[in-house]
């Protein structure tokens, strides 16, 4: 079930990804899109190799949001409030979270006997 849950979020963030490809006209967009469909469909078909692909995506999302805060903090970050400054780091903590407990459920998955040998 949570590999399905996972699965619906990367899927969603595909379609954002997705789109943001196709405003941007970018190659890398693209290729990324394309990537995180088909872990997409690795995770619901429980293809092993989809776990890698997935250990792929959890280290290099929160590497760039780290990446993006820290190209915010040169150009003037913290804001003015705490509060505005923390509610602003919410969604990247977020996706840290996402990332992590997501690793940890298809490492069982795929390790522990759930999955299908394939």
């Amino acid at each position: 079930m949570i590999i399905k849950l996972l699965a619906a979020l990367l899927f969603t963030y595909s379609i954002y990804l997705g789109h943001w490809a196709m405003t941007a006209l970018s190659a890398l967009g693209f290729l990324a899109t394309i990537f995180s469909l088909t872990t997409v469909y690795g995770l619901v078909a429980s293809k092993r190799w989809a776990q890698y692909c997935w250990f792929i995506i959890a280290i290099g999302a929160p590497a760039l949001w780290l990446l993006s805060v820290g190209h915010i903090i040169l150009s003037g970050w913290p804001y003015a409030s705490m509060l505005t400054s923390i509610i602003s780091l919410l969604p990247g903590l977020f996706l840290v979270l996402i990332c992590g407990l997501g690793s940890v459920a298809i490492y069982k998955h795929f390790r522990g006997g759930d999955a299908l040998n394939k």
